[in-house]
């Protein structure tokens, strides 16, 4: 759940994306789950790619349309 809600608010909305991303990668890492840890640091890149370079982002996001 945790994941498909980050993946979302990180593509609609980068910014909230990005730091809840990084908050729950944050709590995994205080419960030694490292596996999830790296997948919300995963999406916290993919966030800040579509902070950063929006058009970039998009534009590869849909193969260029």
């Amino acid at each position: 759940m945790n994941i498909a809600l980050a993946v979302i608010l990180a593509a609609a909305v980068p910014p909230i994306g990005l730091l809840l991303a990084l908050y729950w990668a944050y709590q995994r890492h205080q419960h030694g789950d490292t596996a999830m840890m790296f997948i919300m640091f995963a999406v916290a890149a993919l966030a800040a790619a579509a902070l950063i370079a929006p058009v970039w982002f998009w534009s590869h996001l849909y193969g260029g349309l």
